[in-house]
C-alpha cells in the first residue's frame, strides 16, 4: 500500500489532471489506468 501512496503522492506532486481508476483483488492492486487530460494556455504551450 505505501508503493500505491508514493505512486499517488507523485501524481499530485507533478501537477496530474485527469482520472485514476484502480482496482483491487484480495486487498492489493492489480491494476491502475490513468486517463489524463490537461488543458493547455496559450503562455503554457512547450517549445518546439
Amino acid at each position: 500500500m505505501d508503493k500505491l501512496i508514493k505512486f499517488l503522492l507523485k501524481l499530485y506532486a507533478d501537477r496530474f489532471f485527469g482520472c485514476v481508476i484502480i482496482k483491487f483483488e484480495n486487498g492489493k492492486a492489480t491494476h491502475i489506468e490513468l486517463n489524463s487530460s490537461q488543458k493547455w494556455q496559450y503562455k503554457d504551450l512547450p517549445d518546439m
